[in-house]
Formats: structure tokens, C-alpha cells, sequence
């Protein structure tokens, strides 16, 4: 732990701050302590689509910019006030090279991002709206209440139109 607390830093995020960029080559790599973040893409056209939510004691980066160590596709938002412990991408690649415990969270970490993406990759193939959104409930329980109803729909890959038909039909049912 004396070796952690060297190179961890908290970072403290109010809502809208942008956690990292697109363009930016990322040279943090965070655990959220508390809050939460929104991982999106912006097009040619300044529509944004939200790829993630990222809650509190998730890892969170830019991760194969940071792993490759280019310019970042996406942007990393707080949705609200968030505090992150970070660590630079050299102590963090210390970290997993000299320390088995820090090699297993980092395995582990990797396979959890790995089934959550082939899961919402099929979703966004296969699944209706409405089923997505069933399952959006299910992964993020209460996260509709905090964030915008435009985020879900983006993250939905819905218009907040439909979002909200469905969202009344949800009504209908538990009326």
C-alpha cells in the first residue's frame, strides 16, 4: 500500500468536467471511488453517442488509447460530482509487471470490460429496443434517474422519442 499511495492520485470531478478527451493521448488510467462517468464518441455531424456508463469502483480510461498510447476516439464526461483515484500510465504499467495481486485486477478487470462488451455488441445486433432497454434496467438498477433520458437513448442507440414510448409502456405495465 505505501508503494500504491506514491502513485495514486485523487481527482475530483464536477458534474460536466471532462475526465478525458478525444484527440488526447490519455495518460491516466482511474478507479471511480464515487460518482459517475459517461464514455462517449462525438461524429462529423456533434452528435454524441454514448458507448458506457461507468459507476462507482469501475476502471476508467480511454483503454486502448492508454494501451497503445494514441490519440483517444472517445471522451470520458462525470454525469456527476465524481471523485477518481488515478495513476499515470508508467506506475501503472509497474504496478502489473512487479506485483501478481495488480497483474490479477488487471485480468480480471480486462475480462469483466471483455463480457460486457460482447454483451451489448450482440444487444445492439440482435435485440429490440424494448429489450435493450429491459436490459439496460437490469445492468444499471436506478441509473435512470440519474442520468439525462437522451443519454439513455443514445446509449440505447434509440431516439429520445422512442426512449420515451417505451418508457410510457413500462408506465402502462406497472400501473
Amino acid at each position: 500500500m505505501a508503494l500504491v499511495e506514491k502513485f495514486v492520485h485523487i481527482m475530483h470531478l464536477k458534474k460536466g468536467d471532462i475526465f478525458i478527451k478525444a484527440g488526447e493521448i490519455p495518460e491516466v488510467v482511474g478507479f471511480i471511488c464515487e460518482g459517475l462517468m459517461r464514455v462517449f464518441y462525438i461524429d462529423e455531424n456533434g452528435r454524441d453517442f454514448t458507448k458506457l456508463f461507468n459507476l462507482q469502483f469501475d476502471f476508467i480510461s480511454s483503454f486502448a488509447s492508454f494501451i497503445e498510447r494514441c490519440e483517444s476516439y472517445l471522451n470520458i464526461e462525470a454525469l456527476e460530482d465524481t471523485t477518481v483515484c488515478v495513476v499515470s500510465y508508467d506506475a501503472f504499467r509497474m504496478f502489473i509487471e512487479r506485483h501478481p495481486c495488480w497483474l490479477k485486477i488487471y485480468t480480471k478487470s480486462l475480462e469483466k470490460f471483455y463480457v460486457i462488451k460482447e454483451r451489448r455488441e450482440g444487444q445492439l445486433l440482435w435485440d429490440d429496443a424494448k429489450t435493450r432497454y429491459s436490459q439496460f434496467l437490469k445492468d444499471f438498477p436506478g441509473i435512470e434517474k440519474r442520468v439525462r433520458q437522451y443519454h439513455i437513448a443514445s446509449y440505447l442507440g434509440i431516439s429520445p422519442v422512442s426512449l420515451s414510448r417505451i418508457r410510457a409502456s413500462y408506465s402502462k405495465i406497472t400501473a
